[in-house]
């Protein structure tokens, strides 16, 4: 890691208006806490992990919807402030999505309440050719039925694109489908939980074990789990690399895992090893939890090279 690249990452998925409240402590129902601290700015799993990826030195597209109300507007003009083109971000009449995010300074994890908002789904306008173009595509859509089509798609018309998946929003769904639709991606990234659900295994070992297995014959090449404090696992089908978590002060965990795939595309648009590309999501999601809110936190190149 020697430095920024010019690579390109596109992006299609969503961003939130987030509302942060820190409190003093989680309280129990029909309880009260004490409001610490507010934060507002812009979220979402695929904006923070476009922002992620653009500080770290990549040319990163956007491809998404929004409302034309002013939470839209603000998410559009926080993400081109922060690196991510926004050309193919369509704005339309409803309510953006938003994200009340509870964080308790006792125990540093969170709480999400969310309204989802307008998002890309089957049949929409979607320009095919920028999106696949890039040296790595991600794809974290919640609607299924379009992220089928564009995982199928490729094999057809686009061989050479290399495609990118998250769990976030496809582990916990019960459609027989999906660990078939997982396994279309080159790159598969999640949590330990959204392995589980994935595999419905409990065992790490079987989890990874699973999927290692069922990668021949797929286009599956590496899979990558979070493990929190835990660290992170990577593997292909003859690698397996653990990396343990960097010791911070936690604070805040909202948004580290997307930062941690945004630093992965990167390192995978880079064409990095395994080893360096886990190391890399580490570093950057130990920025992320270190202070409160998911994309100011976030590091450049720079930062993360300090701490390498």
């Amino acid at each position: 890691m020697t430095g920024r690249r010019q690579v390109t990452i596109s992006a299609l998925g969503v961003a939130s208006r987030d509302e942060l409240r820190l409190l003093d402590r989680f309280p129990d129902e029909g309880s009260w806490s004490t409001i610490l601290d507010s934060r507002f700015g812009t979220g979402g799993t695929t904006g923070n992990l476009a922002t992620a990826a653009a500080k770290l030195g990549a040319d990163v597209q956007f491809f998404s919807k929004m409302g034309v109300d002013a939470d839209g507007g603000a998410m559009v003009a926080d993400l081109e402030r922060q690196g991510v083109d926004c050309t193919h971000v369509e704005r339309v009449e409803a309510q953006s999505d938003l994200s009340i995010v509870l964080v308790s300074r006792e125990t540093g994890e969170r709480t999400i309440l969310w309204r989802l908002g307008p998002h890309l789904q089957l049949g929409d306008k979607i320009d095919i050719d920028a999106l696949f173009k890039a040296n790595l595509t991600v794809l974290e859509s919640p609607d299924l039925p379009l992220r089928r089509f564009l995982t199928d798609l490729p094999a057809h018309t686009r061989p050479a694109a290399r495609l990118m998946g998250t769990l976030n929003y496809l582990a916990g769904v019960s459609d027989s489908d999906k660990l078939e639709l997982a396994f279309r991606h080159d790159i598969l990234v999640g949590n330990e939980h959204e392995f589980q659900l994935l595999t419905v295994e409990t065992n790490l070992d079987k989890v990874l074990a699973f999927i290692r297995e069922r990668m021949s014959g797929t286009n599956l090449r590496m899979a990558i789990m979070t493990r929190g404090g835990s660290g992170a696992i990577g593997i292909t089908r003859t690698e397996r690399v653990e990396c343990p978590a960097r010791s911070v002060h936690v604070i805040d965990t909202t948004g580290a895992g997307d930062a941690f795939a945004g630093a992965v595309a990167y390192a995978q648009a880079c064409r990095y090893d395994l080893e360096s590309t886990v190391r890399l999501g580490i570093a950057v999601a130990s920025f992320v939890v270190s202070e409160i809110g998911a994309q100011d936190p976030q590091p450049t190149m720079a930062d993360v090279l300090s701490v390498l």
